[in-house]
């Protein structure tokens, strides 16, 4: 079981939020954790005609990292990262990485009232429709393919609602070794707070909700697929 891609999805209070994109990116390119993980970041600023309406949910601004390891885009509504896993060390950089975009968010006095964590682990295996079958359906029905399942468990943590939700399908990955497809298990978890939530999220806030995603779960349920 490897963890495949790591990503958070930041929401804003009152869209679309009124942020100077090019001044934020170069506030972003001096933060530490990026040249201490030779994250080498570039910029594209989607421009707009002056004066022209711009719908909130579009893309305005996107920074990658040479590498293609790191990707933000953000709009007037929202922004999304993320993160391909390398390493063992990959969770603890992406989460000081949220730390650093917070921080930079409030100093350009952006509210956020929603966050959302999504992890993607992958397991190989030749016959992952079969596992799922045995593992999750009770359906006798040998031409099954494609299976695909989704839950959501409420979860509560600190007197504090979260959707706690669960994605297992099947899917495809290239073998770079071999040079073919090996075929896989899919299995994320997207941790989320409730639409309705309207409370400002903190620095503080947003470390207690990374340092409380429920762990166990996802671990139990990778090891029941890999067994």
């Amino acid at each position: 079981m490897n963890i495949s891609s790591l990503q958070f999805a930041f929401f804003f209070a009152n869209p679309p939020v009124n942020l100077k994109f090019d001044e934020f990116s170069v506030s972003l390119r001096k933060k530490n954790i990026f040249t201490d993980n030779h994250l080498e970041l570039q910029t594209v600023i989607f421009p707009f005609p002056n004066n022209a309406p711009i719908p909130a949910d579009i893309p305005r601004c996107q920074i990658t990292s040479s590498d293609q390891k790191f990707n933000l885009t953000i709009s007037g509504a929202r922004c999304d990262i993320q993160f391909r896993a390398s390493n063992s060390n990959s969770v603890e950089t992406f989460n000081n990485i949220l730390m650093s975009i917070i921080e930079l968010l409030a100093s350009f006095e952006v509210e956020i009232t929603r966050i959302g964590y999504v992890t993607e682990y992958i397991i190989i295996h030749p016959n992952p429709d079969l596992i799922i079958k045995e593992k999750f359906l009770n359906i006798d029905q040998k031409d099954l393919c494609d299976p695909f399942i989704r839950f959501v468990i409420k979860t509560v943590i600190n007197e504090t609602t979260y959707n706690d939700v669960y994605q297992i399908q099947t899917a495809t990955q290239r073998n770079f070794v071999t040079g073919k497809e090996d075929s896989i298990l899919l299995i994320s978890q997207d941790f989320n707070t409730l639409p309705e939530m309207t409370k400002a999220i903190t620095t503080n806030d947003l470390n207690n909700f990374v340092k409380n995603i429920p762990q166990d779960r996802i671990q139990k349920y990778i090891q029941m697929l890999s067994e």
